[in-house]
């Protein structure tokens, strides 16, 4: 008799699988799975009932128990107390071995650990399953496609035959078992890749790719140094960029058409939104899919966890970041407010806990004189609140940082964490230096012109020009040296 027990990977439930092996009277050996159990305890004593009620369910004598092997805990391989020895009290032959199948699986993990490629195989896989299985729209575009489009394009992208061969076989003939009370009945599956298999991840991304390279038809997008950029794309986040109303439509239709008829895939407008980023804030579009369902016109959507608004500025990413930097200091504010922490530690753990939050993406922003104040003010109330002082006290801001034997530094750390990307994408070029350096087509519009991104950092720098600012970018030690200089 064997047992097994060990604990699900997303709760503390223990679970417990109970296998017989059978040995006639011609010395033919045969193993059997009897049943498996969920239990909320694993003491011996609750394992001996699980056994002995499994035993008799099965209308088996536990008289003719000649062996019973588990792994090395001591709640069942216990000499004194455990379950092996509560069986041998009473059947004296029923002889304890160590599960050496147990052993020999901690003796290959161990060894796969210290080989570095394996090791670095089995990360990078783990990655790939969690970054499909954490993301439901993910999930989902995992189970939308057709395994027979799915080897057109693995044909397409000169996957070997007895590669395609092989998956092939595992997709043909796939089932599933639907079970409804006492009825079950196999399924055919034909649709979606086999879940926590290995190879889904690769495929997954393969068929992706696919769908994505149909904008090679269209060329169309917004142009900008002869560059024509029709789709920024991470992951599944995918956002098309047209010129006008009549472009967006024409690639929608396009894309829509091509996904239905060569990929077996649809766009779901329930979560797809258009967005008019203009100076003139009254535009409003109508696009429609081909079922005449009307995509929603949404005045601002987050991208990558920034929100991206209809006027093309910063302002309201800033309020948002402030706003949940403000949340987590006061989820944590009793320990920020905490007499027994020394401020230094306070400090600290408001860098690395608020902080961190606020000034996610700030190396993007267009910062405005109004949204610099908000930022400051922010920083003095994170220190205000930890030395528990009203504004009613009439402390003055230089008494406060007297106080807590600090400087201001939120100001400063945006500044030099803006200054650090874009010396690197000076350094480098790619889409990001082409966007920067490049002219659109059109005309400048009336009114006084708005504050540029590069032109704060050209003020950062201490430079007067673009062109000397891209100069003191090349050298490398130049640029950190002046970044690290950088003052309020």
């Amino acid at each position: 008799m064997k047992m097994k027990q060990e604990k699900y990977r997303n709760t503390n439930i223990e679970q417990v699988s109970v296998c017989i092996r059978i040995v006639d009277k011609h010395l033919n050996i045969a193993e059997h799975f009897l049943e498996f159990f969920v239990t909320p305890f694993t003491d011996a004593e609750t394992l001996l009932n699980l056994v002995m009620n499994t035993l008799n369910r099965f209308d088996i004598n536990i008289s003719k128990c000649r062996g019973q092997c588990y792994d090395g805990a001591a709640n069942v391989s216990g000499h004194i107390s455990g379950l092996q020895k509560q069986i041998i009290d009473i059947e004296s032959r029923a002889t304890f071995v160590y599960c050496t199948a147990h052993t020999l699986s901690l003796v290959v993990q161990n060894a796969m650990q210290n080989i570095d490629k394996i090791r670095d195989f089995l990360s990078t896989l783990r990655s790939l399953i969690a970054f499909v299985k954490d993301s439901p729209k993910r999930q989902a575009i995992f189970n939308s496609f057709q395994a027979e489009q799915m080897f057109k394009i693995l044909k397409r992208a000169s996957i070997e035959y007895t590669e395609r061969r092989l998956l092939f076989k595992l997709y043909q003939k796939e089932t599933a078992v639907i079970r409804f009370g006492e009825t079950e009945e196999e399924a055919r599956i034909r649709k979606g890749v086999m879940q926590g298999c290995n190879l889904s991840p690769s495929i997954f991304n393969a068929y992706i790719q696919e769908a994505i390279n149909i904008r090679e038809k269209i060329q169309l997008g917004i142009k900008i140094n002869d560059r024509k950029i029709d789709m920024l794309r991470f992951a599944d986040d995918i956002a098309v960029i047209a010129k006008n109303e009549e472009e967006l439509q024409r690639m929608l239709r396009c894309m829509e058409e091509t996904l239905l008829n060569e990929l077996s895939m649809k766009i779901n407008a329930q979560k797809t939104k258009v967005l008019v980023c203009s100076r003139n804030n009254n535009i409003t579009t109508r696009i429609h899919l081909q079922n005449n369902q009307e995509i929603k016109q949404v005045e601002e959507f987050a991208y990558l966890g920034s929100i991206i608004s209809k006027d093309g500025r910063s302002k309201k990413e800033i309020v948002k970041r402030i706003c949940q930097a403000k949340l987590a200091f006061n989820k944590k504010r009793g320990l920020f407010t905490s007499k027994s922490t020394s401020v230094r530690t306070r400090i600290n753990l408001l860098m690395t806990n608020v902080w961190s939050i606020m000034l996610y993406g700030s190396e993007t922003w267009t910062i405005a004189k109004a949204e610099r104040r908000r930022i400051k003010a922010f920083e003095m109330r994170c220190f205000r609140r930890m030395l528990k002082i009203s504004w009613t006290d009439m402390v003055s801001n230089e008494e406060v940082l007297e106080r807590m034997s600090a400087r201001r530094t939120l100001w400063s750390s945006i500044k030099k964490r803006r200054n650090e990307w874009i010396g690197h994408v000076l350094r480098h070029g790619g889409l990001l230096g082409s966007i920067i350096e490049g002219c659109e087509e059109g005309k400048n519009a009336r009114g006084i012109p708005r504050m540029k991104y590069m032109q704060q950092i050209i003020e950062d720098q201490g430079c007067t020009s673009y062109k000397e600012t891209k100069r003191k970018a090349s050298n490398r030690e130049e640029w950190r040296i002046a970044t690290n200089q950088s003052q309020d």
